[in-house]
Formats: structure tokens, sequence, C-alpha cells
């Protein structure tokens, strides 16, 4: 089974990257670890953090307060896991995302829109062997493009418990 990190590099620790939760609910049947940080942590603790977890996929949440942070972690890990695949999603990447495949090297695929689709597609192919083909995700061997929608199925990322306590 394929190893999934989601990893939220917030502005603060009061605010929570709904993307990774939504996605980890939406993703239950495989394996996932959501990986916590914010920009004001240094950086080595939460490299060495990633790196312990030895995933075979990374997947980031690019936004504009952490975009920077993201890509050197992105490069970091690369370079010390060179068979290890990085995502990167959010609206820092899903934008222009052949420019951000172009830039990056260290990128191995891109998400544009909504993740669930993608990531399951990409996670059960890579579990199978074959390159994805869902709208939303970008590769370098093959871009399908397109702008994906959230499942009108998607799950919550708070259940009614988170909510009251």
């Amino acid at each position: 089974m394929v190893r999934c990190v989601l990893c939220a590099v917030n502005s603060a620790y009061i605010h929570k990257n709904l993307a990774v939760l939504k996605l980890e609910k939406y993703l239950s049947g495989f394996d996932i670890k959501v990986c916590e940080f914010t920009v004001n942590e240094e950086y080595g603790s939460v490299y060495r953090a990633l790196l312990s977890e030895n995933a075979d996929l990374y997947c980031f949440s690019a936004y504009i307060w952490n975009i920077e942070y993201c890509l050197k972690l992105c490069e970091s890990l690369k370079k010390a896991l060179p068979d290890a695949l990085i995502l990167l999603g959010g609206p820092e990447a899903g934008m222009e995302p052949s420019a951000i495949l172009d830039k990056y090297g260290f990128i191995d695929y891109v998400i544009s829109g909504a993740g669930e689709e993608p990531l399951k597609s990409l996670l059960d192919s890579l579990e199978n062997n074959k390159e994805p083909y869902t709208e939303g995700i970008w590769s370098r061997n093959e871009c399908f493009g397109g702008y994906a929608m959230a499942p009108i199925d998607s799950p919550m990322p708070y259940s009614l418990e988170d909510i009251t306590n």
C-alpha cells in the first residue's frame, strides 16, 4: 500500500488547514497521515518530522503564506528520498500547474482545483503501477489538465463531535 503524507504548513496553530482534513476523510481507505506545522516552526524540525514518515508520496497544500517554505521542504525531501513522489496542490500551485512543473524539477505532480478525485486517482494508479487519468492532475509525463471539482458526496472535514467539543 502506498504511504501518503498530507502536509499542511499553517500560518498559526489556530488556523487549521481544512483541505488536508477533508482529503484525509475522503481517502479513508488509503494509508494517509496528516502532518500539520506552522511557518513559524524551525525548518529543521519540520523537515526531520516529514523525513521520519518515510512516505511514498508527500502532498503539500500551498498558499501565499507558505509556498516558499513548502518548496524548500519539497526540494529537501526529494534530495533525501529521491524515490518519494512530491505533489503540490492549493491555490499557489493549481493556477499554473505546468509552470510549477517546469520551474521545480523536484515536484512530480500538481493538482489543480479540488483534490479529492485527483488524489484518489493518483493513489489508485500508484498502487496499480499506472499513470492517473483524471481532470485536475498534472505530471511530468502527461498532463490531464482541467480544474477538478469537489464531489457532491465529499465528507465534511469535521464530525459533529469535533464541532461540539
